[in-house]
């Protein structure tokens, strides 16, 4: 890699699956429950189904991302010794944020930051209806109400000027 993460520890991450494996990378600077483990890995599966359910691991060229777990929102990377510029994406989780959310949201927080790098979708609109079919492979019977708010979605649907979302089925 062309940068390490700081204060990053030794400590057990997520793992994703085989073919993810190459492209997802964990750091953590604090030590993660294994609960959450699990829910990172059930996202990390999931996305795994999804991408493979669209044909988006065999036709589409797919970049790294470095996913950095921590219990406050600050981090900082430091290039390697002979790397003298780099990019890269980058999803970060505050898992100190999330004590009073249940899994459900956890797992749409985990699977919102990939989905967008993944998919290279920016609309939160947009990211929102397909985290929800990245969710169903944990969760078959989820709906988006369970996990966004509508009329926050309707707000925004508005503010872009889009009318082709039919809202009411939505509740």
């Amino acid at each position: 890699m062309a940068f390490t993460v700081l204060n990053a520890i030794d400590t057990k991450v997520p793992q994703p699956p085989f073919y993810l494996s190459g492209l997802i990378h964990v750091f953590a600077t604090c030590k993660i429950d294994t609960h959450l483990i699990k829910l990172f890995e059930n996202v990390f599966y999931a996305i795994d189904r999804q991408l493979d359910c669209e044909k988006r691991l065999y036709h589409v060229q797919l970049t790294p991302v470095t996913c950095i777990v921590s219990d406050n929102d600050v981090f900082s990377v430091k290039l390697s010794d002979t790397t003298l510029a780099a990019t890269g994406a980058i999803a970060c989780y505050c898992i100190s944020k999330w004590q009073h959310f249940d899994d459900q949201h956890i797992c749409t927080f985990i699977a919102e930051e990939l989905y967008h790098h993944f998919w290279a979708i920016i609309n939160e609109l947009d990211v929102n209806f397909k985290v929800i079919e990245v969710l169903r492979h944990i969760y078959p019977n989820i709906k988006i109400s369970d996990v966004y708010s509508i009329q926050e979605m309707r707000e925004e649907a508005i503010r872009l000027k889009r009318t082709d979302i039919d809202f009411d089925s939505l509740c």
